[in-house]
């Protein structure tokens, strides 16, 4: 038959074979999936295999499902893979290649791993995690859990809006909780689901919530193969506070301090946390000195000055204005600072029975006690004044002591140093500003002085001429 043919029709004859041969085998290599196998991994991505359950499996139906990587084409395939006992892996029968999904039947009792890789156009992904299922068929079948207890919440009313629901040491055969919540203890939503058992504290954070309502929350302990009833219900209501209204700062009661411990009282404001405390001292700059809770504080330790107050009120949004502003004069109590010093006297002599004294000032000194003794006698109190100096009159020959004591209404000072006077009443003149008395003797002494210089004089002229 070919040789009936032209020349020319063979050629297209030909040409036409060559190409449907090209066709066919392109076809058959790609739906095989023989075509150019490649070990390259770098362009195709793994899939991931999602957790099984139930785990442990008690039925020996296990379902393994896994994230597609590759697009849905005649040349793209996954490989499942399965490990028994920790064994060698082997190919699963892969009737679902092209799926992401694989129902694993008829398993004995074991213990079973599972990986997957995917295949795009003859090139291989990397492997994918592994999963593993312990199929327990008629050894254990969990029992349900019981409900969870769930603790009150706090704080409670919510001042932020953010509400902190707290799950503690889970219930036994739980693989999950689920929470819900209402607005009105009636009907309830699905609020958060947790897949894993809770070993200390869980806590969950609704800020879905509006201010001045009150919300309901209750738990569900969900098992293997059934649930627990619903747990015990715990509300919050939601009170979101303003920024508080200035406090009222109360008059000092007595405006004069005497101990340098200022009592500092106010009348406070609504949802308050806490107050800073300002203080100034004789008009220098205000400065925090103390952030409270309560409605008074104990300003101690003050030296003399004047001090002035405000306050502040303060919550989580925000802080108030000032006070009112309230001022104390501290004044301590102040003894004498010091100790009087008596003025010597020179000579030490008094001829008319009045000694005259005279001491140095000492600071916050509002009067002076003299004490005098006579005699080597014990000290008596004589005289109390508010000068430094003091005329002891009318006295009797002797010999005195004095010393001077400063006091005000907080203490005394310490005695002075002892000042000593002598007192000789005589009709004879007394030179008080010579150091040496003139006496009898002394006169007899100068007379036969000056008469033994003159017999000298004479007799010296005398032998001249």
């Amino acid at each position: 038959m070919l040789k009936k043919l032209s020349k020319s029709n063979k050629r297209i004859l030909l040409v036409f074979v060559f190409i449907f041969g090209f066709i066919s085998i392109y076809l058959i290599g790609s739906f095989v999936g023989t075509w150019t196998i490649s070990d390259d991994t770098s362009n195709v991505p793994s899939p991931t295999i999602e957790p099984i359950s139930p785990n442990p499996n008690i039925d020996g139906i296990v379902t393994i499902r896994w994230t597609k990587t590759v697009p849905l084409d005649m040349r793209n395939i996954y490989e499942l893979y399965r490990s028994k006992d920790n064994g060698a892996w082997t190919l699963v029968d892969d009737n679902t290649r092209w799926g992401t999904a694989y129902k694993d039947e008829n398993l004995a009792n074991g213990i079973y791993s599972y990986k997957v890789r995917a295949r795009e156009a003859g090139v291989f992904s990397g492997y994918s995690n592994i999963r593993t299922v312990s199929v327990e068929q008629y050894i254990f079948i969990p029992i349900d859990p019981v409900a969870l207890t769930l603790p009150l919440i706090v704080p409670n009313p919510d001042t932020d809006g953010h509400i902190q629901l707290k799950l503690t040491n889970g219930v036994p055969n739980a693989i999950g909780y689920d929470i819900y919540k209402s607005s009105d203890d009636i009907n309830y939503v699905l609020l958060h689901s947790i897949n894993t058992q809770i070993t200390t504290v869980w806590t969950h954070h609704d800020s879905a919530v509006e201010d001045g309502k009150t919300y309901y929350y209750k738990v569900i302990s969900r098992g293997v193969y059934g649930n627990s009833d619903f747990s015990n219900t715990v509300s919050v209501t939601v009170q979101i506070p303003v920024i508080p209204n200035p406090p009222i700062l109360s008059t000092f009661n007595p405006l004069i301090d005497t101990d340098g411990n200022v009592n500092v009282q106010w009348l406070g404001s609504l949802d308050v946390t806490s107050y800073d405390i300002y203080r100034n001292k004789d008009g220098s700059s205000y400065i925090l000195i103390r952030n409270i809770n309560s409605f008074s504080y104990t300003d101690s330790g003050l030296l003399d000055g004047v001090y002035r107050y405000k306050i502040k009120a303060k919550n989580i949004v925000g802080d108030s204005g000032f006070s009112n502003i309230e001022s104390v004069t501290v004044q301590l109590p102040k003894p004498p600072q010091g100790i009087p010093i008596l003025s010597l006297v020179s000579p030490a002599l008094s001829v008319d029975g009045n000694n005259r004294m005279k001491w140095t000032a000492v600071p916050y000194a509002t009067t002076y006690e003299i004490y005098r003794s006579k005699d080597a006698s014990s000290y008596v109190l004589i005289k109390t004044t508010t000068s430094t100096s003091y005329t002891d009159s009318e006295l009797l020959d002797g010999i005195y002591n004095y010393r001077v004591k400063a006091k005000n209404i907080d203490g005394d000072s310490d005695l002075s140093n002892v000042l000593y006077f002598r007192v000789e009443i005589s009709e004879e003149s007394v030179d008080i500003s010579s150091e040496k008395l003139i006496t009898t003797e002394n006169l007899i002494i100068l007379m036969v002085g000056m008469i033994l210089t003159i017999v000298i004089l004479v007799f010296w002229l005398r032998r001249r001429k």
